[in-house]
């Protein structure tokens, strides 16, 4: 019995992944600047705007948060996760649709999406952060208030993407649980391994 209990000891410490911001440029107390935004949706141009994001370690994505709030119109808002190339969004690879879930956009108000989980991020790879609305639908992505610069775009009515480097970007957080390393998992279990055997040696 307490070499089963050993063993769930081990499952449920591997399964216990480790929690990673993968990328955070909200100011204290999660505020952001709403003065300033990324256009989203809107009748004169329908925009999608893109932030980039680097992802450091391999992880599974688990929690969005973006600073995103309503101007105008519906109040519905879809976001997605893309792979990148060249420099610029390419292929989907998890999505989410927001409804009645944007404030005011000038209340400074966090937008939290709960990911499935399974979606697993590589290690130094860039990924983009997409979020897109139709044309009934005005939404502001406010800047970062910390002066962070980096990689971002937005196309017209699924234009090309025009993109660019040491833009303001737009606010948000990605966390993710950490992937366990094969190494290190097998060492435990041969850890454990000797253990049950050292004590079975002994009652022996």
């Amino acid at each position: 019995m307490k070499i089963l209990n050993i063993i769930i000891l081990f499952v449920m410490s591997v399964n216990a992944q480790a929690s990673l911001i993968i990328h955070d440029n909200l100011g204290s107390g999660d505020s952001y600047n709403p003065y300033s935004s990324w256009t989203i949706g809107g009748s004169n141009h329908d925009v999608d705007s893109a932030q980039s994001f680097v992802a450091q370690t391999t992880s599974f994505l688990t929690d969005i948060w973006v600073g995103i709030g309503l101007i105008n119109g519906e109040n519905v808002l879809d976001i997605g996760i893309y792979s990148d190339d060249a420099g610029e969004p390419n292929e989907l690879v998890e999505s989410f649709q927001i409804i009645n879930a944007m404030s005011n956009h000038l209340d400074m108000d966090l937008i939290h999406i709960t990911a499935s989980g399974s979606t697993l991020l590589t290690a130094e790879t860039r990924y983009w952060l997409v979020a897109s609305a139709s044309s009934d639908t005005w939404a502001g992505w406010g800047w970062n208030s910390i002066g962070e610069l980096g990689t971002n775009g937005y196309r017209y009515h699924a234009d090309p993407w025009i993109t660019g480097d040491s833009r303001t970007m737009g606010a948000f957080r990605i966390a993710a649980t950490e992937v366990p390393e094969p190494a290190t998992k097998f060492l435990l279990l041969i850890g454990l391994i000797g253990l049950v055997g050292h004590r079975r040696v002994r009652k022996g």
